[in-house]
Protein backbone atom coordinates (compact mmCIF):
# COMPACT_ATOMS: atom_id res chain seq x y z
CA UNK A 1 0.00 0.00 0.00
CA UNK A 2 1.52 3.57 -1.00
CA UNK A 3 1.36 5.87 1.40
CA UNK A 4 0.03 9.20 0.42
CA UNK A 5 1.91 12.85 1.31
CA UNK A 6 -0.12 15.61 1.28
CA UNK A 7 1.59 18.52 -0.68
CA UNK A 8 0.49 22.76 -0.52
CA UNK A 9 -0.07 23.48 -3.88
CA UNK A 10 1.37 26.80 -3.49
CA UNK A 11 4.49 25.55 -3.17
CA UNK A 12 4.09 23.56 -6.09
CA UNK A 13 4.10 27.08 -7.60
CA UNK A 14 -0.53 25.63 -8.59
CA UNK A 15 -2.36 28.47 -8.83
CA UNK A 16 -6.09 29.40 -7.90
CA UNK A 17 -7.00 29.39 -11.91
CA UNK A 18 -5.40 25.66 -11.24
CA UNK A 19 -7.80 25.00 -9.24
CA UNK A 20 -10.86 26.56 -10.93
CA UNK A 21 -10.38 24.97 -14.12
CA UNK A 22 -9.94 21.46 -12.54
CA UNK A 23 -13.84 22.04 -11.23
CA UNK A 24 -15.15 23.48 -14.58
CA UNK A 25 -14.20 20.67 -16.38
CA UNK A 26 -15.51 18.53 -13.71
CA UNK A 27 -17.74 20.25 -11.43
CA UNK A 28 -19.03 16.58 -9.92
CA UNK A 29 -15.35 16.35 -8.12
CA UNK A 30 -17.43 18.70 -5.02
CA UNK A 31 -19.86 15.92 -4.27
CA UNK A 32 -22.99 18.62 -4.90
CA UNK A 33 -24.34 16.01 -7.41
CA UNK A 34 -24.79 16.55 -11.43
CA UNK A 35 -23.68 20.48 -11.64
CA UNK A 36 -22.68 22.71 -15.09
CA UNK A 37 -19.99 25.29 -15.41
CA UNK A 38 -21.99 28.52 -15.78
CA UNK A 39 -19.67 31.30 -15.85
CA UNK A 40 -15.95 32.42 -14.24
CA UNK A 41 -14.39 35.47 -12.71
CA UNK A 42 -17.50 37.33 -13.25
CA UNK A 43 -17.34 40.73 -12.16
CA UNK A 44 -19.41 42.31 -9.09
CA UNK A 45 -19.34 45.30 -7.17
CA UNK A 46 -17.27 43.62 -4.67
CA UNK A 47 -14.93 42.12 -6.75
CA UNK A 48 -14.63 38.65 -9.37
CA UNK A 49 -16.30 35.63 -8.32
CA UNK A 50 -14.01 32.78 -8.79
CA UNK A 51 -16.55 30.22 -10.04
CA UNK A 52 -20.12 29.73 -10.34
CA UNK A 53 -21.98 26.30 -10.72
CA UNK A 54 -25.67 25.51 -11.58
CA UNK A 55 -27.57 22.63 -10.72
CA UNK A 56 -30.15 22.52 -13.20
CA UNK A 57 -31.80 18.84 -12.65
CA UNK A 58 -35.17 20.25 -11.23
CA UNK A 59 -37.06 22.16 -13.84
CA UNK A 60 -39.29 23.74 -11.47
CA UNK A 61 -36.05 25.57 -9.53
CA UNK A 62 -32.19 26.33 -10.34
CA UNK A 63 -29.67 25.92 -8.05
CA UNK A 64 -26.09 27.78 -8.28
CA UNK A 65 -23.19 27.54 -6.12
CA UNK A 66 -21.11 30.62 -5.73
CA UNK A 67 -17.85 29.80 -5.36
CA UNK A 68 -14.41 31.30 -3.64
CA UNK A 69 -11.14 29.50 -4.26
CA UNK A 70 -7.98 30.22 -1.75
CA UNK A 71 -4.98 28.52 -1.39
CA UNK A 72 -3.47 28.26 1.78
CA UNK A 73 -5.50 28.94 5.09
CA UNK A 74 -9.06 29.74 4.94
CA UNK A 75 -9.44 33.35 7.10
CA UNK A 76 -12.14 36.00 7.73
CA UNK A 77 -11.40 38.16 4.51
CA UNK A 78 -12.31 34.79 2.27
CA UNK A 79 -15.60 34.16 4.03
CA UNK A 80 -16.83 37.98 3.87
CA UNK A 81 -15.63 38.52 0.79
CA UNK A 82 -17.48 34.69 -0.10
CA UNK A 83 -20.83 36.22 1.49
CA UNK A 84 -20.90 39.77 -0.21
CA UNK A 85 -20.75 37.51 -3.40
CA UNK A 86 -23.29 35.14 -2.32
CA UNK A 87 -25.27 38.36 -1.10
CA UNK A 88 -24.52 40.28 -4.55
CA UNK A 89 -25.99 37.32 -6.77
CA UNK A 90 -28.89 36.47 -4.72
CA UNK A 91 -29.87 40.06 -5.00
CA UNK A 92 -29.75 40.03 -8.16
CA UNK A 93 -31.48 37.06 -9.47
CA UNK A 94 -34.06 36.82 -6.72
CA UNK A 95 -35.68 33.94 -8.28
CA UNK A 96 -32.53 31.21 -7.96
CA UNK A 97 -31.30 29.91 -5.41
CA UNK A 98 -27.89 30.58 -4.08
CA UNK A 99 -25.32 29.06 -1.89
CA UNK A 100 -21.62 30.39 -1.28
CA UNK A 101 -19.26 27.73 -1.05
CA UNK A 102 -15.40 28.27 0.19
CA UNK A 103 -12.50 26.12 -1.39
CA UNK A 104 -9.67 26.44 0.60
CA UNK A 105 -6.35 24.11 0.88
CA UNK A 106 -6.91 24.18 5.02
CA UNK A 107 -9.70 24.73 7.34
CA UNK A 108 -9.32 25.31 10.94
CA UNK A 109 -11.62 24.38 13.58
CA UNK A 110 -11.31 27.76 14.78
CA UNK A 111 -14.75 29.21 12.67
CA UNK A 112 -16.64 26.38 12.90
CA UNK A 113 -18.55 28.10 15.05
CA UNK A 114 -18.56 31.34 13.46
CA UNK A 115 -19.84 29.08 10.31
CA UNK A 116 -22.26 27.23 12.48
CA UNK A 117 -23.64 30.74 13.13
CA UNK A 118 -24.57 32.11 9.75
CA UNK A 119 -25.63 28.90 9.07
CA UNK A 120 -28.62 28.80 11.90
CA UNK A 121 -29.09 32.30 10.26
CA UNK A 122 -29.69 31.14 7.11
CA UNK A 123 -26.31 32.41 5.59
CA UNK A 124 -26.30 28.61 4.26
CA UNK A 125 -22.30 28.68 3.50
CA UNK A 126 -20.71 25.51 2.84
CA UNK A 127 -16.93 24.76 2.79
CA UNK A 128 -14.75 22.65 1.29
CA UNK A 129 -11.26 21.53 1.98
CA UNK A 130 -8.89 20.96 -1.22
CA UNK A 131 -6.34 17.99 -0.40
CA UNK A 132 -3.21 17.53 -2.25
CA UNK A 133 -1.01 14.64 -2.63
CA UNK A 134 2.20 13.91 -4.18
CA UNK A 135 1.69 10.36 -6.36
CA UNK A 136 4.69 9.19 -7.81
CA UNK A 137 5.47 12.61 -8.64
CA UNK A 138 2.02 13.84 -10.44
CA UNK A 139 -0.32 15.92 -8.57
CA UNK A 140 -3.48 14.75 -7.57
CA UNK A 141 -6.62 16.15 -5.32
CA UNK A 142 -9.38 15.80 -3.15
CA UNK A 143 -11.98 17.48 -2.12
CA UNK A 144 -13.61 17.14 1.38
CA UNK A 145 -16.69 18.41 2.28
CA UNK A 146 -16.60 19.79 5.65
CA UNK A 147 -19.94 21.86 5.61
CA UNK A 148 -22.62 21.21 2.37
CA UNK A 149 -25.19 22.77 1.32
CA UNK A 150 -27.89 23.52 3.56
CA UNK A 151 -31.11 23.52 2.18
CA UNK A 152 -34.12 25.73 3.36
CA UNK A 153 -37.55 23.33 4.08
CA UNK A 154 -39.05 24.92 7.29
CA UNK A 155 -42.06 25.55 6.09
CA UNK A 156 -41.88 28.68 7.55
CA UNK A 157 -42.67 30.83 4.27
CA UNK A 158 -43.92 28.10 2.28
CA UNK A 159 -47.04 28.39 0.77
CA UNK A 160 -48.96 25.93 1.33
CA UNK A 161 -51.44 24.03 -1.48
CA UNK A 162 -53.50 20.35 -1.77
CA UNK A 163 -52.65 16.85 -3.29
CA UNK A 164 -54.27 18.09 -6.46
CA UNK A 165 -51.84 20.31 -7.58
CA UNK A 166 -49.08 17.80 -6.99
CA UNK A 167 -50.91 15.45 -9.02
CA UNK A 168 -51.48 17.93 -11.77
CA UNK A 169 -47.85 18.95 -11.43
CA UNK A 170 -46.79 15.22 -11.61
CA UNK A 171 -49.23 12.33 -11.91
CA UNK A 172 -51.49 10.03 -9.99
CA UNK A 173 -48.90 7.08 -10.27
CA UNK A 174 -46.25 8.69 -8.71
CA UNK A 175 -48.27 10.43 -5.76
CA UNK A 176 -48.77 6.51 -4.90
CA UNK A 177 -45.37 6.04 -5.32
CA UNK A 178 -44.69 8.38 -2.71
CA UNK A 179 -47.79 7.13 -0.60
CA UNK A 180 -45.91 3.83 -0.60
CA UNK A 181 -42.76 4.96 0.53
CA UNK A 182 -44.60 7.53 3.21
CA UNK A 183 -46.83 4.37 4.86
CA UNK A 184 -44.12 2.24 5.25
CA UNK A 185 -42.07 5.22 7.37
CA UNK A 186 -45.19 5.60 9.43
CA UNK A 187 -45.22 1.87 10.27
CA UNK A 188 -42.07 1.83 11.18
CA UNK A 189 -41.37 5.13 12.95
CA UNK A 190 -44.41 6.94 14.23
CA UNK A 191 -48.02 6.68 13.28
CA UNK A 192 -48.11 10.80 14.31
CA UNK A 193 -46.13 12.29 11.10
CA UNK A 194 -48.06 13.47 8.35
CA UNK A 195 -47.42 14.78 4.91
CA UNK A 196 -47.96 18.45 3.99
CA UNK A 197 -48.23 19.75 1.05
CA UNK A 198 -46.24 22.62 0.12
CA UNK A 199 -45.85 24.43 -3.47
CA UNK A 200 -42.11 23.63 -3.78
CA UNK A 201 -41.94 20.65 -2.25
CA UNK A 202 -44.15 18.24 0.44
CA UNK A 203 -42.88 17.78 3.68
CA UNK A 204 -43.85 16.18 6.83
CA UNK A 205 -45.11 17.30 10.21
CA UNK A 206 -44.82 15.37 13.27
CA UNK A 207 -47.81 15.98 15.71
CA UNK A 208 -48.90 18.90 13.74
CA UNK A 209 -45.45 20.88 13.98
CA UNK A 210 -42.94 20.53 10.60
CA UNK A 211 -40.99 18.26 10.82
CA UNK A 212 -38.61 18.10 7.40
CA UNK A 213 -36.38 15.22 8.00
CA UNK A 214 -37.37 13.90 4.11
CA UNK A 215 -39.00 16.03 1.74
CA UNK A 216 -40.97 14.68 -1.76
CA UNK A 217 -40.89 16.02 -5.29
CA UNK A 218 -42.96 14.54 -7.29
CA UNK A 219 -42.36 14.91 -11.24
CA UNK A 220 -43.87 13.24 -14.21
CA UNK A 221 -41.94 10.36 -14.52
CA UNK A 222 -39.76 10.15 -11.22
CA UNK A 223 -40.14 11.32 -7.46
CA UNK A 224 -37.48 13.50 -6.17
CA UNK A 225 -36.36 12.25 -2.50
CA UNK A 226 -34.72 14.94 -0.47
CA UNK A 227 -33.04 13.95 2.66
CA UNK A 228 -31.64 16.29 5.82
CA UNK A 229 -28.86 14.63 6.69
CA UNK A 230 -25.96 14.25 3.12
CA UNK A 231 -25.10 10.97 1.95
CA UNK A 232 -22.32 8.70 3.19
CA UNK A 233 -20.00 6.69 0.65
CA UNK A 234 -21.19 4.10 1.47
CA UNK A 235 -24.82 4.91 0.48
CA UNK A 236 -23.85 6.98 -2.73
CA UNK A 237 -21.94 3.30 -3.38
CA UNK A 238 -24.97 1.50 -3.09
CA UNK A 239 -27.09 3.53 -5.21
CA UNK A 240 -24.39 3.86 -7.86
CA UNK A 241 -24.68 -0.28 -7.61
CA UNK A 242 -28.22 -0.14 -7.75
CA UNK A 243 -29.09 2.32 -10.64
CA UNK A 244 -30.88 4.91 -8.51
CA UNK A 245 -29.55 8.06 -9.51
CA UNK A 246 -28.02 10.90 -7.62
CA UNK A 247 -29.26 14.16 -8.67
CA UNK A 248 -27.85 16.55 -5.97
CA UNK A 249 -26.22 16.56 -2.46
CA UNK A 250 -28.82 14.95 -0.78
CA UNK A 251 -31.18 13.93 -3.31
CA UNK A 252 -31.89 11.05 -5.20
CA UNK A 253 -34.65 9.83 -8.22
CA UNK A 254 -36.85 7.51 -7.53
CA UNK A 255 -39.24 5.45 -9.34
CA UNK A 256 -41.29 2.08 -9.03
CA UNK A 257 -38.77 -0.07 -9.99
CA UNK A 258 -36.98 0.82 -7.64
CA UNK A 259 -39.87 0.71 -4.47
CA UNK A 260 -40.74 -3.02 -6.11
CA UNK A 261 -37.03 -4.45 -5.46
CA UNK A 262 -36.92 -4.89 -1.47
CA UNK A 263 -33.56 -4.26 -1.44
CA UNK A 264 -33.89 -0.93 -2.29
CA UNK A 265 -36.82 -0.10 -0.75
CA UNK A 266 -35.85 -1.02 2.68
CA UNK A 267 -32.22 0.98 1.92
CA UNK A 268 -34.43 3.89 1.48
CA UNK A 269 -36.41 3.37 4.01
CA UNK A 270 -33.47 2.71 6.71
CA UNK A 271 -31.61 5.93 5.26
CA UNK A 272 -35.48 7.90 6.08
CA UNK A 273 -35.19 6.46 9.80
CA UNK A 274 -31.65 7.68 10.47
CA UNK A 275 -32.75 11.16 8.73
CA UNK A 276 -35.61 10.77 11.06
CA UNK A 277 -33.15 9.67 14.20
CA UNK A 278 -30.85 12.33 13.52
Amino acid sequence: MQILNTISLKDKKISEINVQDIIKNDPSVLGFGKLVSKDFERITDFGRIDLILADNTDEDIEIRYIVEIQLGEMDTSHIIRAIEYWEDQRRKFPSIIHFPVIIAEKVTGRYFNVINLFRQHKIPISIIEINAFDISGQIGVNFNTIFGPQFENDDKDAIVVDRNFWQEKSNKENLILMDEIFVKLKSEITENIALKYNKNYIGITLNNTPFNFICFRPKKSFVKLQFCKIFTDEMKQFFQNNKVELVGYQEIRITKNHIENIDICNKIIDICKQNYNS
